[in-house]
């Protein structure tokens, strides 16, 4: 591969990265422990961003409104209908 062409690599989990190749001189070694606690750091983040998504997405669903047809049931329909009890 020439110098500044671009490479793409799939980590898995459907993401792919793209990274400039780079000569040995700007590379460098990063430890296996503080490498795992990036990728930890990272999963935790993103899994924070998509909590937030969620949350903005509840917020922001006005709830059943007079043009919904869907039926809105009570904690004890939903009891009833499951077979369990308070």
């Amino acid at each position: 591969m020439a110098p500044g062409q671009c490479e793409r690599a799939n980590l898995g989990g459907g993401r792919i990265l793209s990274s400039m190749s780079t000569g040995a001189s700007d590379m460098v070694t990063v430890p296996r422990a503080d490498l795992d606690a990036m990728k930890a750091e990272l999963r935790r983040l993103r899994r924070e961003v998509g909590r937030a998504e969620a949350l903005a997405a509840i917020r922001a669903d006005p709830g059943p409104g007079p043009g919904d047809t869907a039926r809105v049931f009570t904690r004890e329909e939903l009891a009833e209908a499951w077979g369990i009890g308070d």
